[in-house]
């Protein structure tokens, strides 16, 4: 169990054993060994307080030095980690020099949800698109969020009884009417296309696979009536049909591609 305000002489968060079982076999086992559990918090806490035990403040620390501990320590076992990875810089500048405890709902939205809503980001410019300005929509807004709330959630219990953060409510959003391109859009994209664009998104469009999903693209995860796409966004990886035409249009890519 672990005590509350309590601390070793490492400094660590103070735990100790219990000796009651949280895997007994039927659910009023379990909720009378959770009730044992709470008589034994409660009677050790008391017998602390009696003792004249005081609580240890919890150690100072900044978002910054949690950031960085975080990306070492739990974000390359994160599923997520390549779209989480390029947020944290971003949220380390605006929230780097504050302590942890001072990171509350309103300074997040004043500081994060305000501006990024309201404030147009420059998008570079891009193969085939010129540079422009967009602002962030609510979703976008909501997966950012979601990272500060998981650093600060992993700053739990050592450096926050609980975090500032918890229970955040999201922005709302609202799914948008999705537009299908119209077949003189693709016609006309693919007249401009170089072999590897053109190949790639003939994969990607007659599989109904997402467009970043299949950029890795290599030869061997080519099986000659379907492709191996390794890491789609939902995750595991999946077999995609190639259609008549990407086949055509690989096969003519691999013709100048390096055999990789």
């Amino acid at each position: 169990m672990l005590l509350d305000g309590y601390r070793t002489p490492t400094g660590r968060a103070r735990r100790e054993r219990t000796k009651i079982r949280i895997d007994a076999p039927t659910a009023d086992g379990r909720k009378d060994n959770r009730k044992l559990a709470e008589l034994a918090f409660h009677d050790r806490m008391t017998g602390l307080a009696k003792a004249g035990a005081e609580p240890d403040a919890k150690p100072g620390r900044t978002f910054a030095e949690q950031a960085a501990w975080f990306v070492q320590h739990r974000l390359p076992r994160h599923k997520g980690k390549e779209r989480e990875e390029p947020v944290i810089p971003k949220l380390v500048a605006v929230f780097g020099p504050y302590p942890l405890a001072a990171i509350t709902r309103t300074l997040v939205t004043e500081l994060w949800i305000t501006p990024r809503l309201t404030m147009p980001t420059r998008v570079a410019k891009a193969r085939f698109t010129a540079a422009r300005e967009i602002q962030a929509g609510p979703r976008t807004v909501n997966r950012e969020v979601a990272v500060l709330k998981t650093i600060m959630q992993s700053a739990t219990p050592d450096y926050l009884e609980a975090s500032p953060l918890y229970g955040m409510p999201e922005l709302k959003t609202t799914t948008p009417k999705r537009r299908l391109m119209t077949p003189e859009e693709e016609q006309r994209l693919l007249a401009v296309m170089a072999l590897d664009d053109k190949a790639l998104f003939l994969l990607a469009l007659d599989s109904l696979v997402r467009m970043m999903d299949v950029l890795d693209l290599k030869r061997a995860d080519d099986h000659g009536r379907t492709a191996w796409i390794e890491d789609p966004k939902a995750g595991g990886g999946i077999e995609g049909p190639i259609s008549t035409r990407a086949r055509t249009a690989l096969d003519a890519w691999y013709k100048v591609r390096p055999k990789t």
